[in-house]
């Protein structure tokens, strides 16, 4: 396809007798094996619709051809208004999509279009069954805009979905013939610039959280599949770069999440949002991402569990300058494990901005149980005094340390609600200002110099220690939480146990951990 060379009316079979337009692939029908491809350099305007798949080993792609800069698709700049999604892709498998540039800024609405949506790809299952190997990579997306965002009430909040990329499950299922996706890559893409969310996923079908009467049916039901969402940039977002409801085996790795929860578009942006979240979730791991400078008025974390997951791990995250905080594990989850990271400088917010927040925020304000957090490093520099607050079931702190500038405290204001059991907190590391109360809870906590390489520095080599640091060797060994998924499909190379800390060392096997992320000898 060519918008400056092309014609709808020639064959469309070679770059030299290219088709012009979005509306003429619209209307063809496909085969496996197919391959769209857009000129280089072209802009073309409207929205691409596929309705054909591919097959196992022969997917349908949409690519580019030709030197230069990527083809872009603008959905916002068609003949009689713009469309809610750029590219809209209903009911198709085996597909993928790579080196576009897509955009779709909503200023006139198509008539019949949402107002509080916007896409840049869109994906849709309404009944379509399993709709499987769907691949993105090589994207970039950016400006993408609904024609309104109302900032007020929770309920007008949840409602604005505007995304990059958007996956989306609907109702139309039942129990014994549920609907959802699987084998889902998103991998290698830059997402700029989104009302909302960079990558949203999500399945609204009927599901149960391990041991319900609708999951034991069908323990397929309700959740979209083995989802990998890797190597990709987001900046700039009005939320949240990735959220998941609803899914099941979802891998999210080595991601950059920059200035997730921005207003820099107030009038566009809902200025709120972790880096990463999931929902109503199972089988989870996020790790080795990258989150700097979230903003926004509630959530706004570093990364955060929100309610009702079964097995979360979130482990070799690096967290910075998040206005929320540290950890934020809401309601009615087990099983939730953040091991071996660092944060820096999190907790800016003066209203509930948390060091560590277990919440029992959920519809049926269940709090969670077991839940795990160890062998992590958080710093705080001057200025800052994130609180700390449990609501929890069943909850252990170990082998943390804490480090706290001057002119700085953790746990300025302390909320402590254990409903069914204890808060286990054992053989932490303190240094400077941190919550008396909390300091004094368990066993095995010691007070001492870390001896960060750097502290204060702003990249989490800083962090490592030197060979007299306080923590070396002064860890409990902790009874390793059980991940049942590791070590399977697209948490083939996740083991259970942690063999390495945040800086790839091997765990030593034959002595006392350290305390902290860094579990080398000293540097």
């Amino acid at each position: 396809m060519s918008s400056s060379e092309g014609s709808d009316e020639g064959p469309g079979t070679t770059p030299a007798h290219p088709w012009r337009s979005l509306g003429r692939i619209n209307r063809q029908t496909f085969n496996p094996g197919d391959q769209i491809l857009l000129k280089a350099g072209d802009r073309f305007a409207g929205q691409l619709q596929l309705r054909s798949s591919g097959s196992p080993g022969r997917p349908l792609i949409v690519s580019r051809y030709g030197e230069g800069a990527k083809p872009i698709i603008d959905g916002a700049a068609g003949a009689g208004g713009a469309f809610s999604a750029a590219v809209l892709v209903r009911n198709q498998h085996d597909i993928e999509i790579r080196g576009l540039e897509i955009t779709n800024a909503i200023d006139d609405l198509r008539p019949g279009e949402a107002d509080e949506t916007a896409a840049g790809i869109l994906f849709v299952n309404d009944g379509g069954g399993v709709l499987e190997r769907i691949f993105l990579t090589d994207l970039s997306i950016h400006d993408v805009f609904a024609k309104a965002i109302v900032h007020g009430t929770e309920d007008e909040f949840n409602r604005v979905t505007v995304s990059g990329i958007r996956f989306v499950t609907t109702a139309n299922q039942t129990i014994a013939a549920p609907s959802f996706f699987r084998d889902v890559r998103i991998v290698d893409n830059r997402i700029a610039h989104t009302g909302r969310f960079g990558v949203q996923i999500g399945n609204a079908g009927p599901r149960g959280s391990g041991n319900s009467d609708a999951h034991s049916r069908n323990p397929e039901s309700g959740f979209n599949r083995d989802i990998v969402i890797a190597d990709n940039i987001f900046f700039e977002l009005g939320g949240s770069a990735v959220q998941l409801a609803g899914a099941r085996n979802a891998l999210i790795e080595n991601n950059d999440f920059n200035f997730c929860g921005s207003s820099v578009r107030p009038d566009r942006m809902v200025g709120r949002g972790s880096g990463a979240w999931v929902v109503n979730s199972r089988d989870i791991v996020a790790q080795r991402n990258r989150s700097r400078h979230v903003r926004g008025y509630k959530d706004s974390y570093g990364m955060h569990v929100d309610f009702g997951n079964l097995n979360v791990l979130y482990q070799y995250n690096y967290s910075e300058d998040s206005e929320g905080g540290f950890v934020e594990i809401l309601g009615n989850n087990r099983n939730v494990i953040w091991r071996y990271n660092i944060s820096v400088n999190d907790g800016l917010r003066e209203k509930d901005g948390n060091t560590l927040w277990l919440s029992s925020w959920s519809p049926k304000r269940t709090p969670s149980t077991g839940v795990f957090i160890y062998n992590n490093t958080v710093f705080v520099r001057p200025g800052l005094y994130p609180d700390l607050s449990f609501t929890v079931s069943h909850a252990s702190v170990w082998n943390n340390i804490f480090a706290v500038s001057h002119d700085a405290m953790i746990g300025e204001q302390m909320k402590l609600d254990l409903r069914d059991g204890p808060l286990d907190v054992r053989n932490n590391l303190f240094f400077g200002p941190v919550n008396a109360a909390f300091a004094a809870m368990g066993t095995g906590n010691r007070k001492g110099n870390p001896q960060f390489l750097t502290p204060g520095m702003t990249a989490p080599l800083g962090y490592r220690l030197a060979g007299s640091s306080a923590a070396i060797g002064a860890g409990a060994p902790v009874p390793a939480p059980s991940f049942p998924a590791a070590g399977k499909g697209v948490f083939a190379k996740v083991s259970a146990d942690a063999q390495t800390d945040f800086f790839g060392n091997a765990l030593r096997q034959d002595s006392a951990p350290n305390i902290g992320a860094y579990g080398g000898g000293g540097e």
